[in-house]
């Protein structure tokens, strides 16, 4: 059967952060998607979404509303997965103290006068 889909097996348990953390995997995803059928693929994808509302000027329940939209939602989370795979992961600086400007703050409200006690 020349014609029938080829099955792919999905392994279990890879995220995205270890796909990102793979040079190899993201390099040659980038690689790939740069070719014309890369680009063609993920055409196929962006264009063939499996989503919409089929009933339009039709009344449909709220229920069948919802379950059209967390359709779409997923759909478009999908892709923006895809997109990430040609991402290497950032890397986040050292520890940042956070003080969140809160005695500049205080003083510029009139509730400080002095640097208080810790």
């Amino acid at each position: 059967m020349e014609n029938a889909p080829v099955h792919i097996p999905f392994a279990l348990g890879l995220s995205l952060e270890e796909w990102q953390s793979r040079a190899e995997a993201v390099s040659a995803f980038r690689k790939f998607l740069a070719t014309t059928l890369g680009r063609d693929m993920v055409s196929v994808l962006y264009t063939q979404q499996p989503t919409g509302y089929p009933t339009r000027d039709r009344e449909i329940s709220d229920t069948h509303a919802a379950i059209e939209l967390g359709r779409k939602e997923g759909y478009e989370d999908c892709l923006r997965i895809i997109r990430s795979m040609t991402a290497f992961p950032t890397t986040v600086p050292e520890h940042i103290e956070s003080d969140f400007g809160y005695e500049e703050l205080l003083k510029r409200e009139g509730l400080l006068t002095e640097k208080p006690e810790t």
